[in-house]
């Protein structure tokens, strides 16, 4: 868990706890989200109603962290789950409704994931969350990025931009004085991240439609010198990494104006289904219900077939 606190009346606070995970069955984000479902109905329990987790002591903030001098104690805050990260923000009035959330996440999750007696084997990763993954702090990293709850901004973590700007720079040099190609599995995992990192550096997003246009025929080797719109674009990301750290994004920034449709979809080796509602554009609501065809559900990734292609997150992306 990890937690954000910001000024007065405005604060934001991300929380992460990151479960001690390596392989994931198609139904994992399924159980995950149904552990922050229940760890929601905890929260929503009176103040102070939750018995101690043994986890709990590592996501305390300290008195200074937390808003003081209002009248208004209404417990705010917002918690989801991103695969195997609990994710939450709270405006904490009192150091009680920081230990109370903190507690209700942990326990939603041994609810769902039970816990084991070896703190080196819960469900939980005890190791990451005596790091520091779970203290709740001002200033936390989340999903490759870091948040500042004062400010309301964010950037890309250090490690993450240093290191796309080192391959970039090889990319770009072997390039112009070998003309060596890149493999195409290097090339699509490294714009993978960089499509990651343009969440926060938005003006990004539009260097990579000859990116996108590589993947799209996957050769087997990528060639910079033989593509000027390829190299260009490349050379322009390297720029915008290179200049995002002197102004951060405000989260504001990245958020979508309101939809013109809302949508619940999930989907499973079997098939996929929602529903969708109109908002700002009309739409009769629509249930829908989907069969994924043969060679689809035959060639999904599970513990039964290790070397299929598709993976779950592959299906919810369709």
């Amino acid at each position: 868990m990890e937690l954000l606190l910001g000024e007065p009346r405005r604060l934001v606070v991300p929380n992460s706890l990151q479960m001690g995970w390596v392989e994931s069955a198609p139904y994992f984000c399924a159980a995950s989200e149904t552990a922050r479902d229940v760890a929601v109905d905890y929260i929503e329990t009176t103040i102070g109603s939750l018995p101690q987790h043994k986890f709990a002591h590592w996501a305390g903030a300290t008195k200074t962290e937390v808003r003081k001098g209002s009248n208004d104690t209404a417990l705010r805050y917002v918690l989801e789950v991103y695969v195997d990260d609990f994710i939450a923000c709270i405006i904490p009035t009192t150091q009680q409704q920081v230990e109370h959330v903190a507690r209700g996440i942990l326990h939603g999750i041994h609810d769902v994931f039970p816990p084991s007696e070896d703190d080196s084997k819960d469900p939980v990763s005890a190791k990451k969350i005596r790091k520091g993954d779970g203290t709740f702090a001002p200033t936390k990293c989340l999903l490759g990025f870091d948040f500042d709850g004062v400010n309301k901004t964010l950037w890309l973590e250090e490690t993450n931009r240093a290191s796309l700007l080192t391959i970039l720079h090889q990319w770009i040099r072997g390039a112009t004085k070998t003309r060596r190609g890149i493999p195409f599995s290097e090339f699509e995992s490294v714009i993978a991240k960089l499509r990651h990192a343009f969440t926060a550096l938005r003006e990004g997003r539009g260097l990579l439609s000859p990116c996108n246009w590589i993947i799209q025929k996957r050769p087997k080797i990528v060639y910079l010198h033989r593509d000027s719109d390829l190299m260009e674009a490349l050379k322009d990301i390297r720029t915008i990494l290179r200049a995002s750290t002197t102004q951060p994004t405000e989260c504001k920034d990245i958020v979508a104006g309101w939809l013109d449709y809302i949508r619940i979809v999930d989907a499973s080796s079997h098939g996929v289904g929602g529903v969708i509602l109109g908002e700002l554009s009309d739409l009769p609501p629509t249930v829908f219900r989907l069969q994924w065809p043969k060679y689809i559900s035959t060639d999904l990734v599970s513990f039964k077939n290790r070397a299929g292609k598709i993976s779950n997150s592959d299906l919810e992306m369709a």
